[in-house]
C-alpha cells in the first residue's frame, strides 16, 4: 500500500472507530488478531484518545496489509 492510500485508509479507520461506542471498541480489541496491522495501529490511537484501559489482542496470526502491485 503506497503512503497516500496507506494515509486514506488510516483516515477512514479513525472516523469509523471514533464513531464506535467504548463497549464495541473493547470487543474489536478482543478480536485484533484478525486486523491488519493498520487497523491495530488505529484501534489503539482510538482508545488511547478516550482513555481506555482494553488492550488489542494480537493472538492470531498477524494479518498483513493488502497489496496492490499486480501480477
Amino acid at each position: 500500500m503506497d503512503g497516500a492510500n496507506r494515509s486514506e485508509k488510516r483516515k477512514q479507520l479513525a472516523e469509523h472507530y471514533a464513531g464506535m461506542t467504548d463497549e464495541e471498541l473493547e470487543e474489536l480489541a478482543r478480536e485484533g488478531g484478525k486486523l491488519t496491522d493498520l487497523a491495530r495501529e488505529v484501534l489503539r490511537a482510538e482508545i488511547a484518545r478516550r482513555g481506555l484501559t482494553a488492550e488489542v489482542e494480537q493472538n492470531e496470526a498477524a494479518v498483513p496489509e493488502p497489496s496492490r502491485r499486480k501480477p
